[in-house]
């Protein structure tokens, strides 16, 4: 993966464990996402003007999966917020992190996507996945698969799938927008296009969650009379974070990379919690995030 993806990625990182936290600190919820994404489209109404006379040359398969994008990401942040009501984030968002690193290149080889990784990859990326899995434990002896499969876990792990589908999307519509002998934009407008109408889609799908839950209609309510000045700060942070990643993607030779390489926000968002939640550092953290840092170098020397 170029160095610019790599730069792009760690500024990506930064900006999305901060996001992250202040999700879990101030009401998180699919209503606080509902906020920061119509947040995200007031900002990029230029972006819909400057786009309107060339969507007709957007070839017809990218408005399906743009689509299957806004309900895979909707996914993903309903189930985040619900993740972090019933979860700490010390242990809600390592999961959410590690899994795609392998569901990602797994999905991708069984559908023929992209190129095939070497096993220096491979390993690196078990390696992070392992580090982030036992990052939230207490205690490797007292570790049980029942501590995976509680109820609230059941939003953590739909969370994870949620960013697995929808960073493999993501990968295969912007392929159609700025690669192939037919190229409709260069990468950094394929980018904002895809970004500025994903979120389109994905304020669709919220809202329709929004409208049959009673729950998220009280979270609504309850976040428009205490504040409104985080989830509508974290919308742009939320969106420019994976603007970035979107054009690393198309630097990089393969999406698996990328998600990898994403996984360095764990860390971030560690720190954050020890340092602002004042989260407990155990040992067991510490060998843990020293795992993901070698999962991450090996994934990088096997490029």
């Amino acid at each position: 993966m170029p160095l610019t993806a790599i730069l792009l990625v760690l500024v990506s990182c930064v900006m999305h464990a901060g996001w992250n936290l202040a999700c879990k600190t101030k009401t998180p919820s699919a209503a606080f996402f509902v906020l920061s994404t119509a947040s995200s489209i007031t900002l990029m109404t230029p972006l819909y003007v400057w786009f309107a006379p060339r969507l007709g040359q957007v070839p017809p398969p990218v408005w399906g999966l743009l689509i299957a994008t806004g309900f895979f990401q909707a996914l993903y942040y309903t189930s985040l917020g619900n993740a972090y009501r019933l979860n700490d984030i010390s242990l809600a968002y390592p999961i959410i992190r590690a899994l795609p690193v392998l569901l990602v290149p797994l999905t991708c080889g069984l559908l023929g996507f992209g190129e095939s990784l070497s096993v220096l990859s491979l390993a690196g990326m078990v390696i992070i996945a392992a580090g982030c899995l036992v990052l939230p434990l207490t205690s490797l002896r007292t570790a049980r698969l029942g501590d995976y499969l509680r109820l609230p876990m059941l939003f953590v792990l739909l969370a994870a799938l949620g960013t697995t589908a929808y960073s493999i999307t993501d990968s295969q519509a912007l392929a159609m927008l700025s690669g192939g002998g037919e190229r409709v934009f260069g990468p950094i407008q394929a980018a904002l296009f895809y970004i500025a109408f994903e979120n389109l889609a994905i304020l669709g799908f919220l809202l329709l969650h929004l409208l049959f839950s009673r729950r998220e209609t009280l979270n609504f309510r309850a976040i428009r009379r205490d504040s409104l000045r985080y989830p509508l700060l974290s919308g742009p942070a939320s969106t420019s974070a994976y603007l970035l990643v979107l054009v690393a993607m198309q630097l990089a030779s393969d999406v698996s990379y990328v998600v990898a390489f994403r996984q360095i926000s764990i860390l971030i968002g560690v720190m954050l919690g020890v340092m602002v939640l004042k989260e407990e550092f155990t040992r067991l953290k510490l060998t843990a995030t020293t795992l993901i840092f070698a999962g991450l170098v090996l994934t990088a020397l096997g490029q």
